[in-house]
């Protein structure tokens, strides 16, 4: 199984349905796009600075979150 990292949402667009993710620990913002939560449901409650769980695939166009999980706001 892929190791699992947190982050935050720097920026997500509901009208685009995609966003980066702020790793931090050196690591650079990773893209993510809204078919790779798991709940989508939850997705439509996302808002900037949330925290969330997630994976990172490599993709020809770099790296990418997959399995997101939306986190409670107190990490």
């Amino acid at each position: 199984m892929a190791e699992r990292l947190r982050g935050r949402i720097r920026w997500f667009s509901h009208q685009k349905q995609y966003g980066r993710i702020q790793c931090g620990q050196g690591l650079p913002d990773i893209f993510v796009q809204i078919g790779d939560f798991q709940d989508i449901e939850g997705v439509h409650e996302l808002e900037d600075g949330g925290f969330v769980e997630f994976s990172v695939e490599q993709t020809p166009a770099g790296p990418t979150a997959s399995n997101i999980v939306l986190l409670p706001s107190k990490q």
